[in-house]
């Protein structure tokens, strides 16, 4: 173990101890089109390009840590809306519909779901394979129930 957490895992070191974040896009009927793994010191907006990739949207919504300039201007280059509230401290503050904003409870009721799981929420497991294999297997149970 060293600085940066242990090697071939999905723990990162924060001040907190070690943890992991999971990343996911949901398409409108709420289910999901994309997960992805990485260290909890890895900061969200670094995976924000490759969770829009693949099927092109009229609309990309997500929370304020994924307000960048340069991920906007991603969105938008790919012909979609960007429904992403702006941070409090900006200088220009980007409009956005609060209406369709509202959607993002989608991923939020996702969540609610997949931490029902305990091994999930507290991360168990210390091998990113097998954190990812149990992870899969949650997210199969949780598109059967609903």
């Amino acid at each position: 173990m060293g600085k940066r957490g242990l090697r071939g895992t999905p723990l990162g070191r924060s001040r907190d101890g070690f943890s992991t974040k999971i990343h996911i896009s949901l398409d409108g009927k709420g289910e999901l089109t994309k997960l992805i793994l990485i260290d909890g010191e890895e900061s969200d907006i670094k995976q924000a390009t490759a969770l829009i990739e693949g099927p092109k949207s009229k609309f990309v919504i997500g929370d304020k840590e994924y307000d960048s300039d340069a991920f906007i201007k991603v969105i938008e280059s790919g012909g979609a809306t960007a429904v992403i509230p702006p941070w409090e401290n900006q200088i220009e503050q980007r409009e956005h519909d609060k209406d369709l904003y509202r959607d993002c409870n989608f991923v939020e009721r996702f969540w609610a779901r997949m931490k029902q799981f305990r091994r999930i929420a507290t991360g168990y497991e210390k091998r990113a394979r097998k954190f990812l294999d149990f992870v899969c297997v949650v997210v199969i149970m949780v598109l059967i129930v609903t």
